[in-house]
């Protein structure tokens, strides 16, 4: 102890009788945006000069972190946490420095997180199963897309990848709803739609010429949207021939698993069945010698005379986009049954679900 060493001689000291004061301590710790204190006694013994100064520039600077903290014991400070950018780092830091003479920088632990992911919703169709990937804008988002799918693919299986992710082009809906309603009419393919650049990049096999000329045509239309297109899109090698059996039980396989949507009450196809009626076609071309009967039925709701008419009306709808896709028009004939020949119980939603048909008979 060198201050007692100028005691004068005969003078006792009793060294149990000084007290050490502790270091003065102060923090602040910021919390889903809000900044909390604690210690910091001004009224102590032991304040560190210029304590209100540096208080004022330490409270700045922890107001710029994410999520964090800082502390002061005596006049070394501690300082860790996340910030938002590179450029809130520079200014944390800008903040310190402006800490009066006499303080130091004891830590410094600021981290900024990884910059976010590019942008891109991806879709890839292959055996029958849908894979999502990539990202969407919000969960509102997320459940539209999914609703889409279930319409424009009610037989594939469905991998759902998708995670949140910022940087979705304004039109993203109508982007993705374009993308899978032409993946539909592929039997295998890729879809993606970036952010950036807003471009909708398709790929894969249609199921014959004019359907991978009307998937180009259909997405053309688009450009006005502000999206811009990389379309490599062709048609699927011709399959073998198939007996009439042979093709009969295909087509029957295909109108089991799905069907054949038309606007209610009226003979309009819908887009949701373009990707069945591709599948028809690239069946029927198989089997070039087999003649077609094309037979619509409805449900018993109504004038019977309206649903007999309705359901002619259906199957010639089918037949012309049948033509309209190449099948020779010589081969395919239509009729109407109306609700005459029902599969199901009329006296329910689900059976007269199953009621409103379209039936193919090869001949």
């Amino acid at each position: 102890m060198p201050a007692l060493q100028a005691v004068p001689a005969g003078v006792a000291v009793n060294a149990r009788q000084i007290t050490v004061l502790p270091p003065f301590t102060w923090e602040a710790a910021k919390t889903e945006g809000v900044v909390a204190q604690k210690g910091g006694n001004t009224q102590a013994a032991n304040v560190p000069d210029d304590f209100k100064a540096a208080k004022a520039a330490l409270l700045s600077a922890v107001g710029l972190l994410e999520k964090g903290g800082v502390s002061l014991t005596g006049t070394n400070v501690s300082i860790s946490g996340t910030v938002k950018t590179d450029e809130v780092k520079e200014k944390v830091l800008a903040a310190l420095k402006t800490l009066p003479a006499g303080y130091t920088l004891a830590k410094t632990e600021l981290e900024a997180p990884p910059p976010p992911k590019p942008f891109s919703f991806n879709v890839e169709r292959a055996d029958g199963t849908l894979t999502l990937s990539g990202g969407v804008p919000d969960d509102k988002a997320k459940t539209s897309i999914l609703q889409t799918i279930k319409l424009f693919f009610s037989r594939d299986k469905v991998v759902d990848n998708l995670e949140t992710i910022e940087g979705a082009p304004s039109n993203f809906l109508a982007g993705t709803e374009a993308g899978l309603k032409a993946l539909s009419r592929m039997g295998s393919g890729s879809f993606s739609l970036d952010g950036a650049g807003k471009e909708l990049k398709l790929q894969g096999s249609a199921f014959y010429e004019g359907a991978a000329a009307g998937i180009r045509e259909s997405l053309g239309k688009l450009s006005s949207q502000g999206l811009s297109f990389d379309l490599a899109v062709n048609a699927a090698a011709p399959g073998t021939s198939l007996d009439r059996s042979t093709c009969q039980k295909d087509i029957n396989d295909l109108m089991s698993a799905e069907k054949i949507h038309f606007e209610t009450g009226k003979a309009i196809i819908t887009d949701y069945s373009a990707g069945l009626l591709d599948q028809l076609v690239y069946t029927l071309l198989r089997c070039p010698e087999s003649r077609v009967s094309i037979v619509g039925h409805t449900d018993s709701v109504g004038d019977p005379a309206a649903n007999q008419e309705l359901s002619e009306k259906r199957a010639e709808a089918v037949k012309n986009y049948l033509v309209g896709a190449s099948i020779a028009d010589s081969r395919l004939e239509t009729s109407g049954k109306g609700a005459s020949e029902p599969v199901a119980d009329n006296g329910t939603d689900e059976g007269r679900a199953l009621n409103r048909r379209i039936e193919f008979i090869l001949q």
